[in-house]
């Protein structure tokens, strides 16, 4: 994935926030000490940027002061008076945006929250220029400009937010943000089960992390489509993924198989089938062979935005699956 402008270059097309035409303290970058809340179709956060305070919402930061208030705390924007601010009670929020009341903030990471589990060991890397991030045992490794330059640090715990987790080292150091969400390598077209955020010295670099592996075993795939033709009304084919043997097995609406498979940065690939010689009535027999011809040409795969495992390769061969 490309890399984003820096922090700066954001906070210039951000703009001002809109609490008395103030600018607040680096848009965009990560906050400090930050706990997140859903409120109706709002997205909200609350952190640190230095010695402020600020409220972020839609992509817009307001300085927060505190006042007075019976229970939770409670905070308004700097030179907005109360219509706009956040009245924090324990797991429960207020959010106000230009007098206009959001309903019932809820939260859902950060400070707060409940603890988090890491992976003990992750990877997460990006394209233009390329770098790389490797998380072991609480220490970070970042390579960047194209493995010219690398920087390594002891990382906090991480912090649950909305979607995924986050690591703060600090002012002037690592950023993290990892969303479990499906991203596809800018440079091969492979997807990964994260899509990765990294801050670093006033630049924002966008990639993916994780295993690719993740994304294909633990479940059965049920097969929908085999070269845009459809499969047998009533027939069952399917596969599953074994990581550990290198192995896929399934059944193809008639019989069962077996095949060996790799998945490497230039794609998937599947090795002769081997099956059962159980005899079919003919339309099962022919779907058979359509698909383990389709498996022999398969090349390439994606996980689209519903979820289906999408397998295309030479000769227009196309396997769609769904767990």
């Amino acid at each position: 994935m490309k890399k984003v402008r820096t922090v700066f270059e954001v906070a210039a097309v951000a703009g001002f926030a809109a609490c008395g035409n103030q600018p607040a303290p680096a848009p965009q970058a990560p906050l400090a000490y930050l706990t997140a809340y859903a409120c109706g179709d709002k997205q909200v956060q609350i952190g640190r940027a230095g010695e402020a305070t600020v409220l972020r919402v839609e992509g817009a930061d307001y300085i927060l002061s505190a006042v007075e208030a019976a229970t939770g705390a409670k905070y308004v924007a700097e030179g907005a008076g109360p219509a706009t601010g956040f009245w924090s009670k324990g797991n429960k929020g207020v959010l106000t945006l230009a007098g206009v009341d959001y309903p019932e903030c809820t939260l859902t990471g950060g400070e707060g929250a409940p603890p988090v589990e890491a992976p003990a060991n992750w990877t997460a890397r990006g394209q233009e220029p390329g770098w790389m991030l490797t998380v072991a045992g609480g220490i970070a490794d970042f390579v960047y400009d194209y493995g010219a330059q690398g920087y390594s640090a002891l990382l906090p715990e991480p912090r649950a937010i909305e979607g995924g987790i986050e690591y703060f080292e600090g002012p002037g150091g690592l950023a993290i943000t990892s969303i479990a969400r499906v991203c596809a390598d800018y440079a091969t077209g492979v997807p990964y089960p994260d899509t990765v955020t990294v801050a670093f010295s006033d630049e924002v670099y966008e990639g993916c992390g994780g295993d690719p592996m993740a994304l294909l075993v633990g479940a059965d795939w049920v097969v929908e489509d085999i070269n845009s033709g459809g499969v047998v009304p009533g027939s069952r084919v399917s596969l599953a993924f074994d990581a550990a043997e290198g192995l896929i097995g399934g059944r193809s609406g008639c019989n069962a198989f077996g095949a060996d498979y790799s998945v490497g940065g230039e794609g998937i690939g599947f090795g002769p089938v081997m099956s059962t010689e159980i005899a079919c009535k003919e339309s099962l027999m022919m779907q058979e062979r359509r698909f383990y011809d389709a498996l022999a040409l398969i090349n390439t795969y994606t996980i689209d935005e519903s979820g289906a495992l999408v397998m295309t390769g030479a000769e227009d061969a196309r396997i769609v699956a769904r767990r």
